[in-house]
């Protein structure tokens, strides 16, 4: 006599394997039956942070008794670094980035003057005077997310305000000599050039042109700031037309 004996296969299911980034938890729910048991103190339906990556193995009890199971990867987090060819500088500052950040990574760059770049090493001008904080970004492929932020790591000076003004602005032979007043604020060191091949590091100065050159002169003033950061101002002199007299090497008597 013969029995037919079904045997009705396990439903039980640990789900499919799963990446996780390191430091973040996960939450293993088997299917398919009403009491799990896990393995390596895993509580079903409970979250956990895994340290590792790992195989965890689920068994379910009843009249369909089974067993599965599910691998959970654990990814490091990109290790964020990156520098700068220039740190501090007078405005305008072009400041070109190096990333050190290794992996196959999204980048997002963030900069404290509103500014922002999704390139691996992208340049960036600052031209606001103060000190800038610098955010890197990195994303694996698998949705890991790491920033690091540098703080005041890109700090800008301002140039000084180059202005001077002179009592005239043109001579002739009878009035040579031109007062110049230095107008200029947020600066320490000055430099007059005068065109003619002298200089002067006087606030503000006086200076003689050669009343005959015949050539109008380009005066310019250097200003610089405590932090060596440099302006220039210019003024054109110019040079009244000297009247030509002709005077003849032999004359005749009456007339």
């Amino acid at each position: 006599e013969s029995v037919l004996v079904n045997v009705n296969p396990s439903s039980i299911s640990a789900g499919n394997d799963l990446v996780v980034c390191a430091g973040s938890s996960v939450t293993l729910s088997a299917t398919g039956a009403t009491n799990f048991s896990w393995d390596q103190n895993v509580v079903n339906g409970i979250p956990f942070i895994p340290t590792e990556t790992n195989t965890y193995t689920v068994t379910s009890t009843g009249s369909c008794a089974g067993t599965d199971l599910i691998t959970v990867t654990v990814e490091e987090l990109p290790k964020v670094d990156f520098s700068a060819d220039l740190t501090t500088g007078c405005s305008p500052v072009m400041v070109q980035f190096e990333n050190f950040t290794s992996g196959n990574n999204g980048y997002q760059w963030s900069f404290s003057d509103g500014a922002s770049s999704n390139l691996s090493a992208p340049n960036h001008t600052f031209t606001t005077a103060g000190c800038n904080d610098i955010t890197l970004t990195a994303t694996s492929p698998n949705g890991c997310i790491t920033s690091v932020t540098f703080n005041d790591y890109i700090c800008v000076s301002s140039l000084p305000d180059v202005q001077f003004t002179s009592n005239i602005d043109q001579i002739d032979s009878e009035k040579s000599t031109v007062e110049f007043t230095n107008q200029s604020i947020g600066a320490s060191i000055f430099e007059w050039n005068f065109g003619d091949g002298t200089y002067s590091t006087e606030f503000s100065t006086t200076h003689s042109f050669d009343p005959f050159s015949l050539a109008n002169q380009i005066v310019t003033l250097v200003a610089t700031n405590n932090e060596g950061c440099s302006d220039t101002a210019s003024m054109i002199i110019y040079f009244k037309a000297i009247p030509s007299i002709y005077v003849p090497n032999a004359f005749t008597p009456n007339g």
